[in-house]
């Protein structure tokens, strides 16, 4: 699924991912990156959702291709309940550090991600 995103064939990732009997949170999380990816941040949304659905557990990189998603859609409001999320869950700040900075930069938040440039 990863390289057909990766060299352009957003199709055949789709179509492999729906083939797919058992899908994990890695099979999830390559197509939430793989929506992302080509710039379609309301599919990758809806793929979070399904996700959620079936209980699949949320990685660090679950919830920077989130982070990612709601930069794209410059959805202020549900990057900070991503944020949310990340501390509800106890999540590695180190490990999404990044994405929060990246996505509060892009918002014009300096003074919240300079918070998450020290952690």
């Amino acid at each position: 699924m990863n390289m057909y995103s990766k060299y352009g064939q957003l199709g055949c990732s789709v179509r492999v991912f729906q083939e797919v009997g058992f899908k994990d949170v890695v099979t999830w999380n390559t197509m939430l990156s793989s929506f992302v990816r080509h710039g379609l941040p309301e599919e990758a949304l809806a793929v979070f959702r399904e996700m959620r659905k079936d209980g699949v557990w949320l990685s660090e990189f679950t919830l920077c291709s989130l982070l990612k998603a709601c930069t794209l859609l410059k959805a202020f409001q549900q990057g900070k309940q991503v944020h949310a999320l990340v501390v509800v869950m106890g999540r590695d700040l180190v490990v999404l550090g990044t994405a929060l900075i990246g996505s509060y930069t892009n918002f014009e938040y300096i003074e919240e991600a300079w918070k998450y440039s020290r952690v």
